[in-house]
């Protein structure tokens, strides 16, 4: 389970196995579900240079969007690229982009990626079968108050 980030690795590293593997999109049960977020390019009110950031903002969602979705794998984040992306492995990712929910994770601070990278490493953990499942719970449960506070 991934996301089409991934694509542009594989193809690059192990374009063997890219060439004979697939994609699907995520099964369902009940309802299709997956999630969904993009990048923001921006320059910042403080910047020296406004008008080189301003260059360099242009071709980010231009030229460089291009390259960025064809190299990388990503999906385009404009709807004419998008559809120019003929790349079939790509096909169940923007059909998942239809039905998505944003990836969102309120907390009170706004801070998710400490307990972001503490939920991924007890995950890693649970995959190598270093804990078992009801210790990596009771760890999340216990700390997650913590990781969210920022403090």
């Amino acid at each position: 389970m991934s996301g089409p980030w991934s694509l542009g690795f594989l193809k690059g590293s192990y374009p063997d196995v890219y060439k004979k593997m697939g994609i699907v999109e995520m099964p369902s049960l009940i309802k299709k579900s997956t999630m969904v977020y993009t990048v923001s390019w921006s320059i910042n009110k403080e910047s020296r240079n406004k008008s080189a950031a301003w260059e360099v903002l242009k071709f980010l969602v231009t030229r460089g969007q291009e390259i960025f979705v064809e190299k990388a794998g990503v999906l385009a984040s404009r709807k004419d690229l998008a559809l120019k992306d003929t790349d079939p492995m790509k096909t169940p990712f923007y059909k998942g982009a239809e039905y998505a929910q944003p990836w969102s994770v309120p907390t009170p601070t706004g801070i998710f990626s400490i307990a972001n990278d503490q939920i991924n490493s007890r995950l890693k953990d649970l995959f190598y079968n270093k804990i078992t499942l009801e210790t990596a719970l009771k760890q999340i449960k216990e700390n997650y108050p913590q990781w969210i506070s920022g403090k």
